[in-house]
């Protein structure tokens, strides 16, 4: 019934040689004839959008929807059905990324961008199984101390001709398709076996907390005998493994398999909530599942001291945990400033570039060893 009104209504507003076609679910097709400029389309663009916002009445109530557009071009490089469909395709999904309810043009940037993710998205699948991904390691230091509570474990790719590829890059093509599975089972097993190196060599051991998506939740049975498999294979007891789990990464197992997470626990792996604040928050999940620790996000962190909103949510997450019995740690510390508000909050944790930014395992062995990063005299008393 809905798809019928968006239909009318788009008919309506499209000229009468125009065409609109359906071609599934929620993906309508306009087809404009006879246009002198480019702007023509984004006039008749602009026409949709603002039409398909008004509310519908259904069944006696008000249900609203929108939209968003992409444009290409009919040209010499673009003289079939196809092409064009395609072109419109990536402008569509630019228009969706950059906000949604807009629309945007094809431009030939962003099909050097979609070749470019393709291409990185084949080398990436290539680099799991060879020697191209490596984990750095950022300690999670008391803040009171300086003694390192534990590190979380984050993968790095060297690729052999771009050179080190930024994470932000690699992990959402990762997510987008289906390799961060892989990924996630290989970081998994490094890890551990990383840990299992430090303890062979004298270091004394410390929590390792990895990151696990919402994909890997796809599969919980894989996901838990992965867990299972690498602590024996490497002789980690459960509670020196910690899982991050984002909250929409959560909301997904919470759903569908929160006996997972459930039996991990039992296990004795450690369970964390990370970038707590930034995902689909829900106080329930917190009385339902016994979580170890809650992450601070370092969006809340950046600014602290300077936007006012930050300093509440900071406060009542550190409060929130408390009451809770869980630990509390505060993502992305940078400034002196920073700190000295956490522990004045009463945030016993804290990790970020203050005390030091992420090491390879032959870098951050002596802080390990020593067990602990000295800080300023100033801030022992504080």
């Amino acid at each position: 019934m809905c798809c019928k009104l968006v239909a009318e209504r788009m008919r309506n507003t499209v000229r009468e040689n125009d065409t609109v076609a359906r071609f599934g679910g929620d993906e309508f097709a306009v087809m404009q004839a006879d246009i002198q400029e480019p702007t023509d389309a984004g006039e008749l663009a602009e026409r949709l959008l603002d039409s398909l916002n008004q509310p519908y009445i259904v069944a006696g109530s008000e249900v609203r929807t929108g939209a968003s557009i992409g444009i290409a071009i009919y040209g010499p490089d673009a003289t079939d059905a196809e092409a064009l469909l395609s072109r419109a395709d990536m402008a569509l999904y630019r228009a969706k990324a950059e906000g949604r309810g807009t629309y945007r043009f094809f431009t030939e940037a962003m099909d050097i961008e979609v070749r470019t993710r393709v291409s990185l998205g084949n080398d990436l699948g290539a680099a799991i199984g060879s020697n191209e991904l490596f984990l750095e390691y950022q300690p999670q230091v008391e803040a009171a101390s300086g003694r390192i509570v534990g590190v979380e474990a984050l993968v790095r790719w060297r690729h052999p001709q771009r050179g080190i590829v930024p994470p932000t890059d690699f992990i959402p093509l990762a997510e987008r398709n289906g390799l961060i599975v892989a990924l996630g089972h290989w970081v998994l097993r490094e890890a551990c076996r990383q840990s299992k190196a430090w303890r062979d060599a004298g270091i004394p051991p410390v929590v390792m907390a990895v990151n696990v998506s919402s994909l890997q939740f796809k599969s919980p049975l894989v996901l838990e005998s992965d867990i299972q498999q690498a602590l024996a294979e490497f002789g980690l007891p459960p509670e020196m493994l910690e899982l991050e789990l984002t909250e929409t990464a959560l909301m997904d197992a919470s759903l569908h398999h929160n006996d997972v997470l459930s039996r991990l626990r039992t296990l004795g792996v450690r369970l964390a909530i990370d970038d707590f604040g930034t995902g689909y928050s829900s106080l329930d999940y917190l009385r339902r599942f016994p979580f170890d620790r809650l992450k601070i996000a370092q969006n809340f962190i950046f600014d602290l001291g300077v936007a006012p909103g930050n300093a509440v949510i900071v406060r009542a997450a550190i409060g929130l945990a408390r009451e809770l019995g869980m630990a509390v740690l505060a993502e992305g510390v940078e400034t002196e400033g920073q700190l000295k508000l956490l522990q004045k909050w009463g945030c016993p944790d804290v990790q970020g570039f203050y005390f030091s930014p992420p090491l390879g395992p032959e870098n951050i062995e002596p802080l390990l060893r020593s067990g602990r990063i000295a800080l300023p005299e100033p801030l022992l008393a504080t």
